[in-house]
């Protein structure tokens, strides 16, 4: 299956980095056994989600023009 380089973008931002950002979040939580504060979990996702939405979008056709460069 091969996979535009736009979706490989989308994907990178929104799939992987969340994915990633969680799991360092709650090594962080297992590592220094500290209780979680939901409400704090929100505000740094809904922060990161917005910074990564925002790279995304200042960076996405240099990525894309990248990428395609590395196709050929």
């Amino acid at each position: 299956m091969k996979i535009e380089p736009t979706r490989q973008v989308k994907l990178i931002y929104f799939v992987v980095c969340p994915l990633a950002f969680a799991f360092s979040f709650i090594l962080y939580h297992l590592i220094f056994n500290k209780l979680t504060n939901w409400i704090d979990v929100l505000g740094v996702t809904a922060s990161f989600y917005v910074c990564i939405t925002v790279v995304y979008f200042i960076t996405r056709k240099k990525i894309v023009n990248d990428l395609e460069k590395l196709k050929k």
